[in-house]
């Protein structure tokens, strides 16, 4: 068993504990389950002896420095930090592993302002792709401050990915997705 634990403004911390347990911000991932026709999204992802990925999702409250990095002052930053509501969120979608964690990198295309998930828009698609594309170590080249796809970009549709798979994850829940279950995805569309 894996243990994740996400803290914003932290380091993540992987760790294998002796029993297993789970808290506010965590994430405890089995064993890999028999194979399944289709992804699941309600069960956590497996962990497996090769050099897994697993691409993480959450929607960590905002910090002073989310507010500063929107152009607000220090001053107006706290204040909004002290005031704003619960739901007053950023998007994080990070790629685990074995290496290390890192930002999925975003090559902004239909949404300049990021990723989103749990719907059919903009933001899911530039997610859907994005996935796509660090799965099979694509770069695609940038053209005019935008990365347009290209017909042999990817070998599968990333708007189906993002129809059958991003679009299906819950809004304001963390969600992860392993790089066995994006292959067993891709697999299904051939």
């Amino acid at each position: 068993m894996l243990h994740v634990r996400f803290t914003p403004g932290r380091r993540l911390a992987i760790a294998r504990p002796s029993a297993p347990r789970a808290s506010a911000g965590t994430a405890v991932i089995d064993a890999p389950a028999p194979p399944r026709s289709a992804p699941s999204l309600s069960e956590p992802p497996g962990d497996s002896s090769d050099a897994s990925v697993i691409y993480h999702g959450s929607r960590p409250r905002m910090t002073i420095e989310d507010w500063r990095a929107r152009g607000f002052s220090d001053a107006e930053a706290k204040r909004r930090l002290r005031t704003a509501l619960l739901s007053a969120t950023r998007v994080s979608v990070v790629v685990i592993t074995r290496a290390g964690v890192a930002p999925l990198r975003h090559y902004p295309y239909h949404s300049p302002d990021g990723f989103e998930w749990g719907y059919g828009g903009s933001g899911p698609a530039d997610l859907a792709r994005c996935i796509l594309l660090d799965h099979f170590g694509v770069k695609p080249r940038r053209r005019n401050g935008f990365y347009p796809p290209q017909p042999e970009e990817l070998p599968v549709a990333y708007q189906a990915f993002k129809a059958e798979v991003i679009a299906k994850l819950r809004r304001n829940e963390p969600w992860s997705l392993t790089a066995e279950q994006v292959s067993e995805w891709v697999r299904e569309q051939r």
